[in-house]
């Protein structure tokens, strides 16, 4: 088994597995198999599939009041290029002017300490944090007015800055375990699909106030906000999502909206897409959890996901339906039960192979043809029970008895 965390980086993997049911259900890599962001191909299916990091997610109520987008600066220090005498360069920090002294034995470390002095100097030391090559400072109300460095400073000194983000929300946010990995979303919804507009890296965390890096997108006052912790778990994923074709689902599905082409002899083939927009509903998880597995499968019910505490997460493959016109003269066929729950106009033929059961309105402009009963609101229409067939505009074109089965009961359409 290979260890990922140990290979060298290769980019691409040419990778052909059999399927292992409960493991790798289709051919995909096994997580261990492949590097985070690496490309395996399945030689046999032709997929493609690369692995990416989970997340758990918390999401929170509270909305954005104000933000500040130039609230400190990060400095990194990647190298030093100056090898003479003494000299003094300049810069500013929120407008001061600052002094840096360079000579020829200066390492990273003397202008890390020298940046992060003169920074303590302007926000103070509780807001100043560093590491060997870079230092982290922010304002707690107001701008950085300005962050400005000399040419010599440019000349010698091989570095690059990027600002820090404070943003204020409506109320303390009670973070969940949050660390230097914590990834801070901004959306609008408070329920549901949550779509994000912008993300930002978690810097500090002060009640009400939080203080970002790595900052894209944007945010805007009324967003709310989502809390991503990374797991130490990652997931294959289909990269061209070719349709995979077989007699019954996939026992694992991998990303939403995947496809899947039914195919088996009984039955005419089917195309099914993977929804997880249920994964979003606890109380549909728990009914899911609590079916067994043949249920399961009836039910189009296929794992996507965990959610970190040993529970699975379950999405559903839904049928694009489009019924076949051949073999059949009548045109659309539709085979089975069939329950309608509102008005239905049907401007052709209607043929039902199975029971119909019709809760409403229903208004035919051909022939109805069933091969089997016919109920309406539960009732089974038998030679005794009268039967009313109306049109579109509610006028009335039969009414008498469905059946006629003896003498003595009046034909269809006599009262």
């Amino acid at each position: 088994m290979i260890d990922s965390d140990t290979q060298v980086q290769r980019g691409f993997v040419q990778h052909r597995r059999s399927r292992i049911s409960g493991v790798n259900g289709e051919g995909q890599p096994l997580a261990s198999q492949i590097l985070e962001g690496e490309i395996a191909i399945n030689l046999e299916t032709r997929k493609l599939y690369t692995k990416r990091q989970m997340f758990d997610t918390y999401t929170f109520g509270q909305t954005v009041t104000s933000f500040d987008e130039d609230a400190g600066f990060i400095i990194t220090i990647n190298d030093l290029d100056f090898d003479s005498d003494i000299t003094t360069i300049g810069y500013t920090i929120n407008g001061s002017s600052k002094s840096l002294v360079l000579d020829s034995d200066s390492l990273i470390s003397d202008v890390i300490s020298q940046i992060k002095n003169a920074a303590i100097a302007e926000v103070g030391a509780s807001q100043v944090t560093s590491n060997a090559n870079s230092v982290t400072f922010y304002k707690t109300t107001g701008s950085s007015s300005s962050l400005t460095f000399s040419s010599d400073f440019v000349r010698y000194i091989d570095f690059f800055y990027q600002p820090v983000i404070r943003v204020e929300m409506s109320s303390a946010v009670a973070l969940n375990s949050s660390n230097a990995s914590t990834i801070i979303e901004f959306d609008l919804a408070t329920t549901g699909f949550r779509r994000t507009f912008g993300t930002g890296r978690l810097i500090s965390h002060v009640t009400s106030k939080l203080y970002l890096k790595d900052f894209s997108g944007r945010v805007e006052i009324g967003y709310k906000i989502a809390q991503r912790n990374p797991r130490d778990e990652y997931q294959i994923i289909e990269i061209n999502n070719i349709p995979t074709i077989k007699p019954t689902a996939p026992e694992k599905a991998l990303a939403a909206g995947n496809f899947w082409i039914q195919n088996r002899d009984s039955e005419s083939g089917k195309l099914y897409w993977l929804d997880t927009s249920i994964m979003d509903d606890s109380d549909f998880q728990d009914v899911i959890r609590t079916m067994d597995s043949d249920e399961r499968v009836s039910k189009n019910a296929v794992v996507v996901d965990s959610d970190g505490d040993g529970n699975l997460l379950y999405g559903e493959w839904r049928a694009l339906i489009s019924t076949s016109l051949l073999g059949s003269d009548s045109g659309n066929t539709f085979e089975g039960n069939v329950i309608i729950e509102g008005n239905v106009t049907i401007d052709s033929d209607l043929l039902v192979k199975g029971d119909a059961t019709f809760e409403n309105d229903v208004y035919i402009r051909g022939d109805l043809h069933v091969d089997s009963d016919i109920y309406a609101f539960g009732h089974r229409f038998e030679d005794t029970t009268r039967f009313t067939v109306k049109n579109a505009a509610g006028s009335t074109i039969i009414s008498g008895h469905l059946l006629q089965e003896d003498a003595d009961v009046p034909k269809p359409g006599n009262n």
